[in-house]
């Protein structure tokens, strides 16, 4: 019976390998592993891949996925921080399904094989050196004895209570030889991992090497796995190995991860040549040094798709260079990176601190050269003296030194040089990564750069995101601010108890302009009024803009628990106010030690340390992109996505909205609440018999009208409707009142409006209205023999339930969430059919009276079925699902989703 094989790689969560830095950290699928696992599949083993670290697996979870298989040997592929964690996994294994064979690779045990076979029991049986060949004697020999082999080449073996290590295999001569690797074998491969975020420029991605061994003698680098001889696949098995994944797998972005990539000149050459030629759709970035470039070599890489190319630098000083056998000088790294720039690369730099002999002076120096260069990124890390490097054998003479395998992920100093505490060598990274980043120009740069590709800004401020939420929100304890004595205990503390209702409750404003914002701003004050009426224990901060800090008065004046916050920005200021909202908002969060902080604009914080809940009105930038100019489609798309990411709740209006939403921006439908808006209460009053008097002056007194409330954006259908009134004028005696703000300048949706106007020989029976006070805007519809809505798309559609409840007979189109909202009490016409509206205009006109009392009731009916209070509720509902979620109480009872009811 073949054997059952699975490979797999360290357990090592994110959290550990990265700390802080995890929502940055990389989840790259292992390349040897799959690679050793195309060598058994071809050699008709059942192999199978658990990528542990990739999948972000903790080693209860590791090892439930791994037994899922029924395995008789787990191969586990070990770096040296994963060697502590791949043991434990090994153990478990072993206990859970006694007889199963572990076995461990990669650095850790080729550096260390008798050490760690003695220092970790589980482990059977150690490959040293590169894998394939190894594995697959194993595999044999364990296929027909069904015992572990003591005999193989390039393996170290526990034989009893001995441990035996064999001789080496020979290198692998003709690399070429191998299999491509079993991608197919990764769970979800390429869509399910990611690299970093800097590293990448399109999407899906993979990482491959192409060169193994390395021939420099820098005294930092383990070479115990590949040896000193470099060598490398074709450029032809190189091709064919991006073509497999592009067309096989869908790749459109390629890593290429070893640091000897460019020890062939004419290698890299051809492998350009060829890429170039074979057509494919394929960009891609590597790694590089800086005495194997030239200005040929860069342009021909760039004219072959690569965009990125990153430099070993380490250190700014000769001295440190010197001393590590780098064999570089700063000439050379200057030079090397001002090519790479003249050909159109972007260039990152490798930095580490802690070197041997390493001083402030020194770490300054290298602070100094990366501000220098033009980089457009770096990394700094600290030196790590790992197993199979030369520094690893007598590192104690130059600093102290902790053996600690865990600890050794190149962001922990385990090793400190000689007059220098751990606490120098953070606060030097920490230093040149902060006046690196912070530089003006490069933060500029850097938007630029990800703000034109909306997918990787995502990745980028997400990790930024997890940076600063692994900060932790509150810096004192809840009970300390004086508002809040008596405050309800956090979600920790009520385990088995009903879900926790935040206490404290931000609203981001800034976008509000009044006036401007039409049924946006009618949301926001009708919810927040509520809000403030109905949940006497909450408190609420306002952050207002300079045009709406005065406009709170009357919210503030009901209740002490109310205050605002006003920023000096204003909200008809785009760029800046974008930037109030994703810099200061967060801080903002912190010091007032918020619960919740809802954005009703749809725009929210990226980077925010306390829960966060985002209003989406819409898709209209989605849907209909041509109503929106240049810049504001553009941040739309590039910033409502990541805010329905990155925010614990979403907040829509219609079962419409949440449809499209959950659609465009694939999130799952269970993490959107609806709460429908609703009519003030003023429509709801049965109309007097002053209504003309007091729409005296405004309108004609002796003259019928229809109604339309609507600004001129082009999905509000206006010009369609002064058309339609146009043509059937003729056949009635009424006139059209149209109630709206023209759209601003850029907006082609004015234009249409007033060419239709142009055209109408009955333009003097139109009335164009704004800025209404409520009262006659209620008497305005009241009075009206009939209100039309003809717009094409509505994320709800206000004014036809104003409409409704005011008592009066309408028309709507059969689009968006209209038919949803106005139920079976408005007539639908088809904007798309010539004539239609004409038709239902006249039609609903001519109705016998008493089927038009029939509508009217029917409307009021369906009206009622919308009120403020039930809003306010849902949106309290969704904030506490949201501050459980985002503690991770698990309080929440169901979803928001289900606690919305959609009227029939």
């Amino acid at each position: 019976m073949t054997a059952k094989l699975v490979l797999a790689t360290a357990p090592v969560p994110l959290s550990e390998r990265y700390g802080p830095l995890a929502g940055a950290g990389s989840t790259e699928p292992s390349f040897g592993v799959a690679c050793l696992a195309a060598c058994a599949a071809r050699e008709g083993f059942d192999v199978h891949i658990v990528e542990c670290s990739a999948e972000n697996m903790d080693i209860e979870t590791a090892a439930n996925e791994i037994l899922a298989f029924d395995p008789d040997v787990v191969g586990i592929s070990s770096t040296t921080s994963g060697i502590t964690a791949s043991a434990s996994l090994a153990h478990l294994l072993k206990r859970r399904k006694p007889g199963t064979v572990a076995i461990v690779g990669g650095c850790h045990v080729s550096a260390l094989p008798e050490e760690t076979l003695r220092e970790f029991p589980a482990f059977d049986i150690g490959v040293t050196g590169e894998g394939e060949l190894t594995l697959l004697d194993i595999l044999r020999r364990f296929d027909s004895y069904r015992q572990i082999p003591a005999d193989c080449p390039g393996t170290v073996v526990r034989c009893g209570d001995d441990i035996v290590r064999l001789p080496p295999r020979p290198l692998i001569a003709d690399l070429d030889s191998l299999p491509l690797p079993a991608w197919n074998l990764l769970r979800g491969f390429p869509r399910s991992f990611r690299p970093s975020p800097a590293r990448i420029r399109r999407w899906p991605c993979a990482s491959i090497v192409l060169t193994r061994g390395c021939p420099n003698n820098c005294t930092f680098c383990d070479r115990s796995v590949f040896g000193r001889k470099c060598r490398a696949y074709s450029p032809a098995y190189a091709v064919e190995m991006i073509r497999d994944l592009r067309a096989n797998h869908g790749v459109r972005e390629i890593l290429i991860e070893d640091d000897t990539f460019m020890t062939f000149r004419p290698n890299v050459i051809e492998f350009c040549e060829r890429l170039i030629s074979s057509g494919l759709d394929i960009s891609w970035s590597c790694l590089g040094r800086a005495d194997r470039v030239d200005p040929e070599l860069l342009r021909a890489m760039k004219k072959a798709g690569c965009w990125h190319i990153s430099y070993g630098i380490e250190s700014g000083s000769p001295e440190i260079l010197a001393s590590v056998r780098k064999r570089l000088d700063i000439g050379q790294i200057r030079q090397a990176v001002a090519w790479s720039r003249e050909a159109g690369l972007r260039t990152k730099g490798f930095f580490m601190v802690g070197f041997p002999g390493e001083t402030p002076a020194t770490m300054e120096a290298t602070e100094k050269l990366a501000l220098s260069l033009g980089l457009d990124d770096i990394t700094v890390s600290k030196l790590t003296p790992f197993p199979g490097s030369e520094l690893y054998a007598d590192i104690e003479r130059y600093g102290s030194f902790t053996r600690n395998w865990a600890a050794m992920n190149v962001l922990t100093p385990v090793f400190v040089p000689s007059g220098l505490t751990a606490d120098d060598l953070d606060r030097a990274a920490s230093r040149m990564l902060r006046r690196f980043y912070l530089r003006p120009g490069l933060v500029f740069r850097h938007a630029l750069y990800a703000i034109s590709r909306p997918r990787l800004w995502m990745f980028c401020l997400s990790a930024l995101r997890a940076l600063i939420r692994s900060t932790g929100g509150r810096t004192k304890p809840r009970n300390s601010h004086p508002q809040r004595s008596g405050s309800l205990p956090k979600p920790a503390e009520t385990v088995g108890a009903a879900p926790v209702q935040p206490t404290r409750i931000g609203i981001n404003t800034l976008y509000l302009v009044p006036g401007h914002v039409g049924g946006s701003e009618v949301y926001l004050r009708s919810t927040l009024e509520r809000l403030v009426r109905n949940f006497p224990s909450v408190e609420f901060v306002i952050f207002a803009n300079i045009e709406n800090a005065s406009s709170w008065d009357e919210i503030l004046r009901q209740s002490p628990r109310v205050r605002t916050v006003p920023l000096p920005v204003r909200g008809g200021n785009r760029f800046a106010r974008l930037a109030f909202e994703q810099i200061v908002l967060p801080a903002l969060a912190k010091r007032e030690e918020l619960d919740i902080l809802w954005s009703p604009g749809g725009v929210a914080p990226v980077a925010c340390p306390v829960s966060q809940v985002v209003t989406i009105l819409d898709m209209l930038y989605k849907d209909h992109p041509s109503d929106w100019p240049f810049a504001a489609r553009f941040a739309q798309t590039a910033l409502v996505p990541l805010a329905c990411r990155v925010c614990d709740r979403i907040i829509t209006i219609s079962k419409f909205s949440m449809e499209r939403i959950a659609s465009c921006i694939r999130c799952a439908e269970g993490k959107i609440c609806v709460t429908h808006l609703a009519a003030d209460p003023r429509f709801q009053t049965r109309p007097d018999r002053d209504v003309r008097q007091r729409l005296c002056g405004i309108i004609p007194a002796d003259a019928p009208w229809i109604l339309c409330v609507a600004n001129t954006y082009p999905h509000k259908n206006v010009h369609a409707l002064v058309a339609s009134f146009d043509r059937i004028a003729p056949k009635i005696p009424h006139s059209l009142v149209i109630v709206g703000s023209p759209m601003p300048k850029w907006g082609i949706g004015e234009p249409l409006v007033r060419k239709a106007l142009a055209r109408s020989s009955h333009r003097d029976r139109i009335i164009r209205l704004q800025n209404m006070t409520i009262e006659n805007l209620v008497a305005l519809y009241q009075g009206a023999d009939l209100f039309v809505i003809p717009s094409v798309y509505e994320g709800f559609g206000l004014p036809l339930v104003e409409a409704l409840a005011a008592g009066v007979p309408c028309i709507a189109a059969q689009r968006a969430s209209l038919p949803e909202i106005g139920g079976d009490a408005a007539i639908y016409f088809d904007p798309d059919r010539p004539g239609a509206l004409d038709e239902a205009i006249l039609s609903a006109l001519s109705l016998p009276a008493e089927e038009r009392t029939r509508l009217v009731e029917l409307g009021r009916a369906r009206a009622a079925l919308f009120s403020w209070e039930k809003t306010a509720s849902l949106t309290m509902n969704c904030f506490i699902h949201a501050f459980a979620d985002h503690h991770g109480s698990g309080q929440a009872a169901s979803s928001p989703a289900d606690s919305a009811r959609f009227p029939q």
